[in-house]
This record gives structure tokens, sequence and C-alpha cells, in this order.
């Protein structure tokens, strides 16, 4: 199998959206992010991790709202492990609905993150390595691919809005 993209060209050729991401942008990006947000539907949450792990073991466990990062997913994993007959599906199309507006209620609630994103055209991409930036191991993870393609449609509904906002603003008033 091909690596698309190595660590060694994150920030260069493409954005890892990854804890230890060698950009600001992609550890902002990742779920892990201690990024506060207030979800539509839910409420408050410290990171989408934290809600990731609240969704997956049915909206109960609200200790997982306040956590982010690697604390979020041990305490999610083991709500996880010891409860499985009350696990959501993370593939169900509500689970990755309910994921994808706490996406979009965290960048427009930290307005910073989402101007970064519009500051650069590089692909955003999720995958972990371990070892060194020369030789590393590189784990892919397609299954994120749908987290990485909401990220660039916000990306681009964004640029198109301010655009238009700009359009609107140039042209003369009739009078």
């Amino acid at each position: 199998m091909s690596i698309k993209y190595l660590p060694k060209d994150d920030g260069v050729t493409h954005i890892n959206t990854y804890s230890r991401g060698r950009t600001e942008l992609g550890r902002l990006l990742t779920n892990f992010a201690e990024t506060p947000f207030t979800h539509t539907k839910y409420g408050p949450f410290n990171s989408v991790e934290g809600l990731w792990y609240w969704l997956k073991t049915g909206k109960v466990n609200n200790e997982l709202r306040d956590l982010s990062g690697f604390p979020a997913k041990r305490q999610g994993s083991e709500m996880s492990s010891r409860n499985k007959e009350n696990l959501v599906s993370t593939t169900s199309k509500e689970f990755k609905e309910d994921v994808l507006e706490g996406i979009r209620c965290k960048l427009k609630q930290n307005k910073y993150i989402l101007k970064m994103m519009l500051e650069t055209d590089l692909p955003f991409t999720h995958y972990f390595w371990k070892g060194d930036l020369n030789n590393p191991d590189v784990e892919e993870l397609p299954s994120c691919n749908w987290l990485m393609d909401e990220l660039e449609r916000i990306r681009s509904v964004t640029k198109d809005w301010l655009e238009n906002k700009e359009k609107k603003r140039a042209r003369p008033s009739r009078q």
C-alpha cells in the first residue's frame, strides 16, 4: 500500500488533523483538541472527542462533556467496554450527523480555527504515525474520510460566502 502523505510534509503538502500533527491548525482540528463549543441539539462540550463518546455511550455520561484529548478517549473507551449493550453505532447516519454538527459548531464558535482553515488550501487528512520523520510508521485512516470531507466542505462554503459578501460590498449603490 502506498502512503499518500508523510509526516515530514505536514504543513507543506497537507494538514494532518492529529494531536501530534506538525501544524497548529492540524492539532486544533483534531477531535482531541480542547475547543469548547455548544452543540445546537445537545449543549456544551469541551471537545469533539467528548461529544463522540457521549453520543456513542448513549447520551447519558455527562462527565464526557468536560473532557478532551486522551482523557476523553480513555474514559469513553472504558465506558464503552463496560456497557456494550447500549452502544450507538458510530457508522449510523444519526451519529455521523450529530458529530458533523458538533464540528460545525466548534468552528463557528472558535473563529480563529476557521480563520486558519481559510488561510490555506492544503488538503486535510488524518493519519497516525510513530518513529522518526525520515522513516515513520504511518497508519492511514480512510474511516475518517467523512470527517475530512466535512472540513473541506466547510472551508469551501465559507470561502464562497466571503467572496459573495465582498462582491456585494464592492457593488456601487444605486441612488
